[in-house]
């Protein structure tokens, strides 16, 4: 197992990694800090915005 380095936002992240598959997996609790984190970044916010235009010309 490797430990990842995930910076989200001003937040870092140590992410557990399997050597043999490069599965990642996440503790209790980090994947919804993960996800939060994310849609409160320029990214997220960009990628909602483009989600919304998307849809309203589908």
């Amino acid at each position: 197992m490797k430990k990842e380095i995930k910076t989200v936002g001003s937040e870092k992240f140590f992410l557990d990694q399997c050597n043999a598959c490069n599965l990642t997996w996440f503790d209790s609790g980090k994947l919804e800090k993960f996800q939060l984190q994310y849609e409160n970044s320029e990214q997220g916010i960009e990628r909602f915005r483009f989600r919304e235009r998307f849809d309203s010309i589908c």
